[in-house]
């Protein structure tokens, strides 16, 4: 939308310059989106973003960005900077009573299969906080919250006296948003699909996931409002020589063919899988977006 906006302010896109400044020589690198790198690096392109690769930043200044390449010092004049880092463990961690052989080296806590902590089998961790030697798994929202829905599980076993059970992660794939009406969805780390299509995807599944139906149907309404009139129409579909009306036409059908299974499953799960369990459907839907139990 960058460029929408500037032009609003009485400016000229193609005065717009974005450099992304990547520390390794691929980006995406030791990432659970690194499958899509491919995907991601055409999409930056395609928008006329620079890479500059194996470049160390070693000062930020005002105006400037000031980094190391290949054993040469350089500074690239800027006029905003956008920095993003890693995560690290909330401090607190730190400060709790776990011995040092019971976290790993970035000091988050390691915690059984069933996510208790070894020494206090009656303290739970999960998310980003915790991990596990035999079965690490990404710090990402889906698996928090699944081990969320383990943890409730498992507490409800031990006050009725049952013995707790491990917490099962099934990923389901990475959903990433590319752009205005762009996406790619690698789901199960098998099958990717990009564009427009991948956007859908990524739409429909985060509608599935709202709390109740009165967000899912005004979030919806408001969704397919915006892919019919293309209120936020993309930069580059006047260059591409797309007709924004009739390509918020067949987003708002490919939309309604993708969201018509789901609202279905929410509204009747029962006659639902009966009716489609033969096509695989349901196992399909029940793996991708996991109702609630």
């Amino acid at each position: 939308m960058l460029p929408l906006w500037y032009e609003d302010l009485g400016g000229e896109a193609d005065e717009i310059r974005v450099v992304l400044v990547n520390r390794s020589r691929e980006i995406l690198k030791g990432d659970i989106n690194s499958r899509l790198r491919c995907s991601v690096q055409r999409s930056l392109r395609q928008r006329a973003v620079e890479l500059l690769f194996d470049a160390a930043v070693t000062a930020i200044q005002p105006d400037a960005v000031e980094y190391k390449q290949q054993d040469q010092t350089y500074s690239l004049k800027t006029g905003t900077i956008a920095w993003t880092a890693g995560t690290t463990p909330n401090p607190l961690l730190m400060d709790l009573p776990v011995a040092p052989e019971h976290r790993d080296r970035r000091g988050r806590l390691l915690v059984t299969p069933t996510l208790q902590l070894p020494d206090f089998p009656n303290v739970f961790a999960a998310g980003d906080c915790a991990t596990t030697n035999a079965n690490p798994q990404p710090p990402t929202a889906q698996v928090a919250y699944q081990q969320g829905k383990a943890i409730a599980h498992n507490l409800q076993a031990i006050a009725q006296g049952k013995p707790p059970l491990p917490a099962t992660i099934h990923l389901r794939g990475t959903l990433m948003k590319l752009g205005l009406n762009e996406g790619v969805a690698n789901l199960f780390n098998q099958l990717e699909i990009k564009g427009q299509p991948g956007h859908l995807i990524r739409e429909a599944t985060y509608l599935e996931l709202l709390p109740t139906p009165r967000h899912n149907v005004k979030i919806t309404a408001d969704w397919l409002t915006d892919e019919l009139f293309q209120r936020h129409r993309p930069f580059s579909s006047e260059r591409l020589g797309q007709t924004p009306w009739l390509s918020g036409v067949a987003t708002v059908a490919a939309g309604l063919i993708l969201a018509t299974p789901l609202a279905w499953r929410a509204a009747q799960p029962t006659q639902f899988h009966q009716t489609l369990s033969w096509t695989g459907v349901p196992t399909f839907l029940d793996r991708l977006t996991p109702t609630k139990p």
